[in-house]
């Protein structure tokens, strides 16, 4: 049985439905379950768009190179069941009343809470992938307080304000074809790379909440950096300054100094006087894709 047929079985829909959904034909469809090489680049962005997940990593999938894909709403063919949007992970930072709040899997709120309960050193960093494009790295003892909040629990008294670009998570597509929207309206030049129902959401999306190009920037691109008195630095970090630093943290080193450099300049900032690293999860994946960062360091080992 082809992948693309499993995906569509996964969601109980006959290959009308799903054609439109995705605004093909049943022909198309069809077509595509038999040779997975068929599928258009629009057909690929809406099949992402549609099931939740990023074209490339519905590419890796139907090149065999990946047995599962991670969506918004549940992941399809995992082994586990601790996956899917779950709730929301709440963290208040020293000085401030309110939480910050990001949509996360069951299988995050579990790593959270075991990673807080068996937290052996107050240098000890803890990483959590959200479903709404953000990683966040940061020291729990330098924090106020955390939540792991399941969907089904009350919600905090005076501190609920879940993220505005969405309660549980967009799908990766979503984000891409946010960033291509916001190269494309500054003149840089490229084509689209995301189908036009993609386009049309994202375009949708900005004018609902009235966004300018620097809320959009702050979105897909930039790094939010949060210090232990309050203040925010806001900047497009470099992809791999951020796979550096997720890297050390997921082994346990210390890093006493945190390069925050790119391209155009050079930045660092003392780990002591860091609260929080808020990134764009697309950003640091897309680095990691391109530059197998992870691999190389697996295989040098």
């Amino acid at each position: 049985m082809s992948l693309l047929k499993k995906l569509r079985e996964s969601r109980n829909l006959s290959h009308s439905e799903l054609a439109n959904q995705i605004g093909v034909s049943s022909d198309e469809i069809k077509s595509w379950e038999k040779e997975a090489s068929c599928i258009s680049k629009d057909g690929l962005s809406s099949l992402a768009y549609y099931f939740g997940s990023s074209s490339e990593e519905l590419q890796d999938m139907f090149a065999g190179n990946e047995s599962y894909i991670m969506t918004n709403t549940h992941y399809i063919f995992a082994e586990d069941e601790e996956s899917g949007w779950w709730g929301h992970f709440g963290l208040c930072l020293n000085g401030q009343k309110d939480s910050k709040w990001f949509p996360i899997t069951l299988g995050q709120a579990n790593r959270i809470s075991n990673a807080l309960d068996n937290m052996s050193s107050r240098d000890q960093w803890l990483t959590v992938e959200t479903l709404n494009n953000r990683i966040l790295l940061f020291r729990p003892t330098m924090v106020s307080r955390m939540w792991t909040l399941d969907d089904d629990a009350d919600q905090p008294m005076g501190d609920w304000n879940p993220p505005w670009d969405g309660y549980s998570g967009n799908p990766s597509e979503f984000y891409k074809g946010l960033e291509e929207y916001y190269w494309s309206s500054i003149g840089c030049e490229g084509e689209y790379t995301v189908a036009k129902n993609v386009q049309a959401a994202v375009e949708s999306f900005t004018d609902i909440h009235d966004l300018d190009l620097e809320q959009v920037a702050e979105l897909v691109l930039e790094t939010q950096i949060y210090n232990l008195e309050g203040r925010t630095f806001s900047h497009i970090v470099d992809g791999s300054r951020l796979s550096e630093l997720m890297f050390s943290a997921d082994i346990g080193e210390s890093v006493m100094i945190l390069n925050l450099s790119n391209d155009n300049f050079d930045f660092y900032i003392p780990s002591d006087n860091v609260a929080l690293i808020d990134m764009p999860k697309r950003f640091v994946d897309q680095y990691i894709r391109e530059e197998g960062y992870f691999e190389e360091d697996e295989n040098a080992n």
